[in-house]
C-alpha cells in the first residue's frame, strides 16, 4: 500500500493491514469513534465526523499548519475556494422566489411536470422550481446554499431551441447538483440532466447531475466522492455511454466502488431514467434491482504491470506465438536488414511545474513538489509507443505515463537523454546442425545502435504486439554478436568420434585415381535412390 508509511508517520495506524481502507480517530476533532477514513492505496481521506477530506498533502498541511487551511465539507484550500468565490455571480433569494411563486399559479404546466416527467407539486416546492415566462427555472445552489445559476428548461424545445440554458453570463459554470446529496451520503446516483435528477430524487435516490451536459466533468470534483459508492446511469446514446465511461474512470482512483447502470430499453432512443420510471411504468423497487446486478466498473489494462524475468530460448518461429506475448525471450538471428535511420526516443524525462491551480492536488507532482523526472527503461513497452508519431503526441505520452491530468498546460517537459531505437529485419540463422529448418523473416525494435546486417547475433527482448497494427514483435534490450553455425560445426569435429563419423560419411564423395569425376558424381545420385532425392528437395528453403 502506497500510502502506509507516510501516513503511519503522521498518526497511529493499526499494527496489521490488510486491506487499504483503515479507520483511524480524527486528529481534526474530538473523535472517540474512529471516524476518519483513509485510502492507503490511493492516499485520500475522510472523515465521517467532522466531514474533512482531502489527499495526502492536504493532511500532512492540516498538521503541520493547522486545520484552517481545510474546508469543512469540501476538498477545497481555503485559498481556493476564496478565488472561485470571486467568479461566481450570486442570484438574489428574490429572483428565485419570484419565479417560483409564478410557476405555482401555472396550472398547464404544473400538470406537464407531473404527467411527463414524474414531478409532483412536492418536487416543486422542495428544490423551488419556478417559470420566467418562457421556461422552467431550475434553481441551482453551492455547497453553503447560494444561489450560482438558474437553469431555464424548454419543455419540447424545437431544432433551433436549446432545451436547457443558464440564467446569465457568468452563471453558466458547470456545477454538481444538488451537492449536498454527495457530502451528506456515502451511494450516489449521477444522473444525466436535471430533470432525471429531480426525478430521481422524488424516486427515493441520493440523486446528482452536472449542469454541463454528458461529457462534463472537472477534476476537482473527484476527491467529493472518496470512499463513496457511486452508481451511474446516463441516457442510453453515445453520448451518453461515453461520459459515463468518462466519468467512470476518473472516479475510479477515489470512490470505493464505481457502478454503470445499463438501462434495459430499447425505446424511445437515447432512452432515460425518466423513460424508465415515467414511460416505462417501473418502480425504485425495479431501478434498485438494477443497481444490485450492475457490473463494478473496472480499469482494463492491456498489458500486464509487470514483465516476469525468466526468459524462453525460443526458434525465431516459435517468438510470435502468443505464449510469448509480454515475456521474454532470447533468439539467435541473422540480421538480413535495417530500416534507417534510427529513431530518437527519450530516455530520461524532467517534468517541472508551477502547481497552484485547483486540478493540481489531484496531479502527482503535488506530493513531488512540481518536479518529477521520468526514467524508461530499455525493456518498458511504452517505448513502442513512442515510435512513428509526432512532437505533440509524444508530450500527450509523457503526460499520460507521469500521470498528469489531460488539459494541463502549466507544466513544462525537458528530455535529459535519449535512447535510438534500430528497426531490424531478420532471419533464422543458417543452422547446419538441423535438418528441417524454416526461412521466415521479422521484424524487431532493438533499443540501441551500431547493429551490423548480414551478421548472426543472439537477441534478448520481450514478445509485444506493435500497439500501432497489433502485429507481433520484439522489443530487444540486448544485442550480442554470435558465433556462427558453421564454426560451432566446425568446432564439433575437433571431438575425435565426431571425426571419424564425419570422415566415414564423406568417404563416399572420395574419387580413385581411375575414376572420372563425372562418372563419381553419377553413381553418388543412383545411390541416394528416389528416398534421398526427395530428402533433397525436403532442403529447399521456404519463404514467408
Amino acid at each position: 500500500m502506497t500510502y502506509e508509511k507516510k501516513y503511519r508517520a503522521l498518526i497511529p495506524l493499526p499494527d496489521r493491514i490488510s486491506v487499504p481502507n483503515v479507520k483511524v480517530r480524527c486528529p481534526f476533532h474530538q473523535d472517540d469513534t474512529a471516524s476518519l477514513s483513509i485510502n492507503l492505496d490511493k492516499g485520500i481521506w475522510h472523515c465521517f465526523g467532522c466531514g474533512k477530506s482531502g489527499n495526502y498533502r492536504q493532511f500532512k498541511e492540516a498538521l503541520v499548519n493547522g486545520i484552517n487551511c481545510l474546508v469543512k465539507k469540501d476538498i477545497i484550500e481555503e485559498k481556493e475556494k476564496e478565488k472561485i468565490e470571486d467568479e461566481k455571480t450570486v442570484i438574489e433569494d428574490s429572483v428565485v422566489n419570484t419565479f417560483h411563486e409564478r410557476l405555482l399559479v401555472i396550472p398547464s404546466v404544473l400538470q406537464w411536470l407531473r404527467d411527463k416527467r414524474g414531478l409532483p407539486i412536492e418536487v416543486v416546492k422542495q428544490f423551488k422550481l419556478g417559470h420566467d415566462g418562457k421556461r422552467i427555472t431550475i434553481p441551482i445552489p453551492d455547497e453553503v446554499g447560494r444561489w450560482v445559476n438558474i437553469r431555464r428548461y424548454m419543455p419540447n424545445s424545437t431544432v433551433t431551441q436549446e432545451k436547457m440554458l443558464s440564467y446569465k453570463p457568468g452563471t453558466g459554470k458547470a456545477a454538481l447538483f444538488p451537492i449536498t446529496n454527495i457530502l451528506r451520503n456515502k451511494v450516489v446516483l449521477l444522473l444525466e440532466g436535471e430533470m432525471d435528477c429531480l426525478l430521481g430524487n422524488w424516486v427515493g435516490f441520493n440523486a446528482v447531475t452536472v449542469t454541463g451536459g454528458a461529457g462534463t466533468w472537472r477534476n476537482s470534483w473527484n476527491p467529493l466522492f472518496a470512499d463513496k459508492v457511486v452508481y451511474i446511469c446516463y441516457d442510453r446514446d453515445i453520448a451518453g455511454m461515453e461520459g459515463s465511461h468518462k466519468i467512470a474512470l476518473q472516479l475510479s482512483h477515489y470512490a470505493k466502488d464505481v457502478f454503470i447502470i445499463d438501462l434495459p430499453l430499447t425505446e424511445p432512443k437515447g432512452a432515460d431514467f425518466t423513460d424508465y420510471i415515467v414511460g416505462h411504468g417501473h418502480t425504485k423497487v425495479d431501478f434498485q434491482n438494477l443497481m444490485d446486478s450492475a457490473l463494478k466498473f473496472q480499469v482494463i489494462t492491456t498489458r500486464p504491470k509487470e514483465i516476469e524475468a525468466t526468459i524462453h530460448d525460443v526458434h525465431l518461429s516459435q517468438a510470435s506465438h502468443k505464449r510469448y506475448a509480454y515475456r521474454r525471450i532470447r533468439t539467435r538471428v541473422m540480421v538480413v536488414g535495417k530500416v534507417l535511420p534510427p529513431y530518437v526516443i527519450p530516455s530520461k524525462v524532467k517534468v517541472v511545474c508551477q502547481m497552484g491551480k485547483a486540478k493540481c492536488d489531484e496531479c502527482p507532482l503535488a506530493e513531488a513538489k512540481g518536479e518529477k523526472e521520468l526514467v524508461i527503461e530499455k525493456d518498458d513497452p511504452a517505448i513502442l509507443d513512442l515510435l512513428d508519431i509526432t512532437t505533440r503526441q509524444l508530450n500527450d505520452i509523457l503526460k499520460r505515463v507521469l500521470g498528469i491530468p489531460d488539459g494541463c498546460k502549466s507544466m513544462q517537459l525537458d528530455i535529459k537523454d535519449h535512447y535510438n531505437v534500430e528497426m531490424l529485419l531478420v532471419a533464422p540463422e543458417i543452422d547446419f546442425t538441423i535438418e528441417d529448418s524454416e526461412y521466415l523473416v521479422r521484424a524487431f525494435y532493438s533499443v540501441g545502435h551500431g547493429v551490423q546486417s548480414n551478421r548472426t547475433y543472439l537477441l534478448t527482448g520481450v514478445s509485444l504486439p506493435d500497439p500501432k497494427t497489433q502485429h507481433s514483435t520484439t522489443l530487444l534490450y540486448q544485442v550480442e554478436p554470435s558465433q556462427a553455425s558453421i564454426d560451432r560445426f566446425r568446432d564439433g569435429l575437433e571431438d575425435s568420434n565426431t571425426l571419424d563419423e564425419t570422415r566415414q560419411l564423406l568417404a563416399v564423395f572420395q574419387i580413385a585415381s581411375c575414376v572420372q569425376l563425372a562418372d563419381k558424381v553419377l553413381k553418388v545420385h543412383k545411390n541416394m535412390g528416389k528416398k534421398g532425392r526427395k530428402n533433397v528437395h525436403k532442403k529447399r528453403i521456404k519463404m514467408r
